[in-house]
């Protein structure tokens, strides 16, 4: 049954339910809260630092640094995780560093509860910021809503922190939730040549449209983002070449279906022509022009000719079991 869609005072309290119950270095700690004048109010530590999307300009995209600020928050989300919680709005905004590159995560207000059974938005209601949405987000595919969904978050913030642009983009937040489900993931590299592959890597598997292709955890994540930083190797690998392949078959379907279609005529033409080959070999000639007389204004092959010529293609033939007449030896 579809619930109503939630209000700023479900919102509140669905948070204080959501952070008072995880306590962890990079989650901003929850004093107290309650109503006063009619006002709501959650009393937290005071985090003197700056949101991540002003910090990265600060730090002028440095990837190291922006790798273990964000690998800090993905050790947080893979808290949050295990106590039954995806954040789903993971985003600059929602992230402040500290002059010491100390990362916190704030704002659990759209937290999904794993352990409840009810939520608080309507069926078909996406939930959360456009640009960082997972595409299971952006078709509200709620069976497939999970931890992954924050991985993808994660990736998001690092591309737009390296490339100093998003990956997805557009004027009308339907087009961008149409683009992070459809488009494929712009090259980075395009964006910043001197990019680290390994860091393309971690980025293009966070970023894959399918969530069981991402980073499993928020901690794989996390430690692949340290190895990175160490100057170690990375779990994350290249796209094999089938499935690039398969990307760009789903991603040029019709210009699939027409190579499928001269594929197949292919095969169906050599088929015929290599019956047609067995056929004339049994009956003795496979060279017509040797036994035909010739025709105006073409040359024809002597006997002789055309006796060299069939030893010569049978020693041929004789290397390729697969192209053999049949009972030739």
């Amino acid at each position: 049954m579809a619930l109503p869609a939630s209000t700023p005072a479900q919102r509140f309290d669905r948070e204080i339910d959501v952070i008072s119950r995880l306590h962890h270095p990079h989650l901003v700690p929850v004093r107290g809260s309650g109503i006063e004048d009619g006002v709501a109010y959650i009393a937290m530590d005071l985090i003197e630092g700056l949101p991540f999307n002003l910090w990265m300009d600060e730090v002028g995209h440095d990837p190291v640094r922006v790798c273990y600020a964000l690998e800090q928050i993905a050790r947080a989300v893979d808290y949050a995780h295990t106590a039954g919680a995806i954040h789903r709005d993971v985003k600059p905004g929602n992230i402040i560093v500290d002059d010491n590159d100390h990362a916190w995560l704030l704002d659990f207000g759209i937290a999904l509860d794993l352990d409840k059974t009810q939520q608080l938005t309507i069926t078909d209601e996406a939930v959360g910021t456009p640009i960082y949405m997972a595409p299971e987000q952006a078709r509200n595919l709620r069976d497939e809503i999970g931890p992954r969904s924050d991985v993808w978050g994660i990736g998001v913030v690092l591309y737009e922190a390296v490339c100093a642009a998003p990956p997805f983009t557009a004027f009308d937040p339907i087009l961008v939730l149409d683009a992070v489900c459809r488009d494929p993931l712009p090259n980075p590299r395009l964006k910043r040549p001197d990019l680290d592959r390994r860091l393309e890597w971690i980025m293009r598997r966070c970023l894959e449209k399918r969530p069981t292709d991402r980073y499993p955890t928020a901690r794989a994540l996390a430690d692949d983002l340290e190895r990175f930083r160490l100057g170690q190797t990375v779990s994350a690998r290249p796209p094999s070449l089938v499935r690039r392949a398969q990307r760009w078959g789903q991603r040029h379907r019709a210009t699939t279906s027409i190579i499928a279609v001269v594929v197949l005529a292919t095969v169906v033409m050599g088929a015929w022509g290599a019956h047609e080959w067995h056929q004339r070999w049994a009956v003795g000639s496979p060279w017509p022009n040797c036994r035909t007389a010739p025709s105006a204004g073409r040359s024809s092959f002597s006997p002789a000719t055309c006796a060299a010529l069939k030893t010569r293609v049978s020693s041929i033939l004789k290397a390729w079991p697969w192209a053999r007449p049949p009972n030739s030896t």
